[in-house]
């Protein structure tokens, strides 16, 4: 019996793969992300039953537009997939409640926000909001809990999306670069060295080679 499944963090990756998947099984799907103009290709290969929609899932007010606007196409919601989110290893009780400076819901809801949003513009003022924290404070809880700046987080994160980008072959480089928020290519290129050892341009030509 096909579903309507609403999926969050479609664009790449694992969330991609599960729109694919509901698709191919006969399902409806509500695919959002920063971007969802990424998934412009499956809408056109499933007509009718991909809804795309943009959300930050540290917006309120986009997850009541984005929930309104799955009712109002297929009817309701029947599965859930949150996968813009993060994970801790082990059970809920030996996860501390605070994590060195950062509370858990507080740490995990920026996290979130961050994985939601690598293609905009994530700034420091927008994740202290999150947190309900002072830049200032934010700032050194945010490094005592995860041992890097926010700055770098967000930069590693960004890197490994546009490995996925990469290795899809579906842009060119520059366009990874300003989809992911890089002011520009040599930008891109510097920060992808710097954590990758290469170039994106040698990457994506060794995983074709793969």
């Amino acid at each position: 019996m096909a579903q309507t499944w609403f999926i969050t963090g479609s664009s790449v990756g694992l969330g991609y793969s599960i729109v694919e998947a509901a698709l191919a099984a006969g399902h409806q799907v509500v695919a959002t992300a920063r971007n969802p103009q990424t998934l412009d290709k499956l809408v056109e290969r499933y007509p009718g039953r991909l809804l795309t929609l943009p959300l930050d899932v540290g917006v309120i007010v986009d997850w009541e537009k984005a929930i309104a606007a799955a009712t109002d196409r297929f009817g309701g919601i029947d599965v859930l997939v949150n996968n813009a989110g993060f994970g801790g290893v082990g059970s809920v009780k030996d996860i501390p409640v605070e994590i060195k400076g950062l509370d858990r819901r507080r740490l995990f809801r920026v996290l979130d926000c961050i994985e939601a949003n690598l293609e905009g513009d994530l700034t420091l003022d927008h994740l202290a909001s999150i947190a309900c924290l002072s830049r200032f404070h934010f700032a050194r809880a945010f490094k005592a809990a995860l041992g890097k700046t926010p700055h770098q987080h967000v930069t590693a994160r960004r890197i490994e999306l546009a490995k996925a980008l990469l290795r899809r072959r579906e842009r060119s480089l520059v366009d990874v670069a300003l989809a992911l928020n890089f002011s520009c290519q040599a930008n891109f290129t510097r920060a992808f060295r710097r954590l990758t050892g290469q170039t994106p341009g040698q990457y994506r030509s060794s995983f074709r080679l793969q």
